[in-house]
């Protein structure tokens, strides 16, 4: 390989193969024969297969250094592995958009939007590559991430060297396992490179760059993983998109009855419950008419009868959200409740959320039903309202529910409230509030209730919001007083007051993890099994806050410190052995999932005495 013989884009083919057993062994497989999916016995006979006779192992070395036979599906008979379905081209670039997004990364393919956060975290795509090349050179420029630190390329500026032949080589196994197949691969010759001056060894650094291409492909391989599937979907954003990425144009029919709608409800208003309710919950008139309340009628059919005798179909109505199929006929989903208006960063209506009387049977808030406009894990509530007071400043606050938001933006000037409205908070809602502000000099604030699901739920949102740089912060209120109550008892004074009592996101996240097993009662492992939940988030958190949390934790759970920074520094650099985390998805071809091998135990004899 190093002299030239064996192509490096033919590695990187036998590495998207079978690199879950690491580099060394690629070279090894491909040295015995031409192989397409490597297992071991135990796993082909799991899936049905049997090792035909008179066939000859594949030998791989183990992490032991062991050897270890495998065996090449040719070498097999059995039921034949059902092929995946494809992805398109479109689910692979949604699905490594959604990892850069988890990675608190703005991906900028040609976008109208004027991008205000750290430019550090901007990622530019050639909006005319088409979708297979845009997934590449995402892949390309997370494989940066994970390896290089971020040093993104951009335009007139590309890596080169070393340094391009990991990012390519990522990229390649990525897309690879995705089902596509890049024009790109890994161009470089080897020597170019690892260098030619045998005294640095090059050997060794073709070595421990494969190890680390595998490695960092595994770990966005896992991520890809983890993450919900991209299904097809029409894409309902009207601003203009590169080539390759061009969705259907939004149906305007649609955002027309949504607009119809909300004049519709809020037409009701005055003559409805609504209005006195909001005013002794705190909100004069004046608050009211900011954010524009409107009331659903009680009736079956009243909305649906308004807006199709203004013109409105009833398929768009269904589209919108606004109506529901049954036995036949369409009905208002939101009968007899306050509706707030959901807006997208432009301003248009794009849902709403339904506060039902008190009193009344049913959920007390109701949601838009999931449509192609109507997200709500990529909305959030108050977002369009607040943009003039983040741009002039303002902390941007997260809270639980919308009249949360209402309660704070009333009491405080200096904080801009906006609610994930029943779902818990995304990378995809990161993403959208760091086109309205700039997270890495204002860092967010998580607002939630005080009791154990409010916690739970900021210990959540620490999984999204560990990214930025800073410190985000967090408040519990007192348990069953959220700000909307608060205002109500105590006026804006008290929401602020409350607002004070900030403490940094990850302390919350670290106790809701060891809360349960600080009791005196608890066992030592159950101890020991919540330091390491800690561990994880320590992990995370910036060096010079290190010390002062494993303090805290070992103070606790009664723990050792040394035993505590071992956790830590395990979950700092986890044993990354290719062999055990690459691919964690089969190959392309097959659903036939690849487990770990079972261990062989073998008897141990006695030796006789001579």
């Amino acid at each position: 390989m190093y002299r030239g013989e064996l192509p490096w884009p033919t590695v990187l083919e036998r590495a998207a193969a079978y690199g879950r057993y690491g580099f060394v062994n690629v070279l090894l497989i491909g040295a015995q024969r031409e192989a397409t999916q490597v297992k071991p016995f135990e796993e082909w006979q799991q899936s049905g297969r049997r090792i035909r006779k008179g066939e000859h192992a594949i030998r791989i070395l183990s992490r032991q250094g062991r050897p270890r036979p495998v065996f090449d599906i040719a070498q097999t008979s059995g039921p034949e592995p059902e092929p995946e379905p494809p992805m398109r081209p479109g689910q692979a670039w949604k699905q490594l958009h959604e990892a850069a997004a988890a990675r608190r990364l703005y991906v900028d393919r040609g976008s109208r939007w004027t991008y205000l956060a750290d430019p550090k975290l901007r990622i530019i795509i050639e909006p005319d590559l088409d979708d297979v090349e845009a997934s590449f050179a995402l892949a390309h420029q997370l494989a940066h991430k994970i390896l290089h630190r971020g040093e993104f390329d951009e335009p007139g500026r590309a890596c080169a060297g070393i340094g391009r032949a990991e990012a390519d080589a990522v990229a390649f196994l990525i897309t690879r396992s995705l089902g596509l197949t890049p024009s790109r691969t890994g161009d470089l010759e080897v020597s170019s490179w690892a260098g030619g001056d045998q005294r640095a060894k090059p050997l060794s650094a073709v070595k421990e760059v494969g190890s680390r291409i595998l490695r960092a492909a595994a770990a966005l391989q896992r991520q890809l993983h983890e993450q919900p599937k991209a299904a097809p979907q029409k894409t309902t954003v009207t601003e203009r998109k590169p080539p390759g990425e061009q969705p259907e144009e939004a149906d305007t029919s649609v955002l027309d009855a949504l607009e119809a709608a909300h004049e519709y409800f809020h037409s009701q208003l005055p003559s409805s419950w609504a209005p006195q309710y909001l005013s002794d919950r705190g909100f004069s008139a004046e608050v009211q008419a900011q954010w524009q309340p409107g009331h659903a009628p009680a009736g079956w059919r009243n909305l649906f009868n308004a807006l199709t005798g203004q013109g409105h179909t009833p398929e768009a109505l269904l589209a919108a959200g606004l109506v529901r199929a049954k036995n036949g006929r369409l009905y208002d989903v939101f009968r007899d409740r306050i509706t707030l208006p959901v807006r997208d960063l432009q301003g248009r209506v794009v849902g709403f959320i339904g506060r039902a009387a008190p009193g009344s049977d049913g959920p007390k808030y109701l949601n838009s039903p999931e449509t192609a406009l109507f997200k709500k894990g990529h909305l959030l509530y108050g977002l369009h309202e607040v943009k003039a007071k983040l741009a002039s400043g303002a902390r941007p606050v997260i809270v639980e529910g919308a009249f949360d938001a209402w309660a704070i933006n009333l009491a405080s000037t200096a904080h801009a409230a906006v609610a994930p409205s029943g779902t818990a908070f995304t990378p995809a809602q990161l993403d959208l509030l760091s086109q309205a502000v700039h997270l890495a000099k204002t860092t967010p604030l998580m607002a939630l209730d005080g009791d154990p699901a409010g916690r739970r739920g900021a210990a959540r949102a620490w999984k999204v919001l560990s990214q930025l740089k800073g410190n985000v912060g967090a408040v519990c209120f007192p348990e069953h007083q959220d700000p909307a109550e608060i205002l109500s008892r105590q006026g804006p004074a008290g929401v602020r007051d409350a607002l004070k009592a900030e403490r940094p996101l990850a302390d919350l996240a670290i106790d809701v993890a060891i809360e349960s097993s600080a009791d005196p009662s608890a066992s030592t492992e159950t101890r020991l099994v919540a330091a390491r939940a800690a561990a994880e988030i320590i992990a995370r958190l910036p060096p010079t806050q290190v010390s002062r949390q494993v303090a805290r934790v070992c103070e606790a759970l009664r723990i050792d410190h040394r035993d505590m920074t071992g956790y830590v520094v395990a979950a700092v650099s986890p044993v990354t052995q290719a062999a055990e985390t690459f691919p964690l998805l089969p190959h392309p071809t097959t659903r036939t999932p690849s487990p770990p091998p079972r261990p062989v135990h073998r008897p141990r004899t006695t030796r006789r005495s001579p």
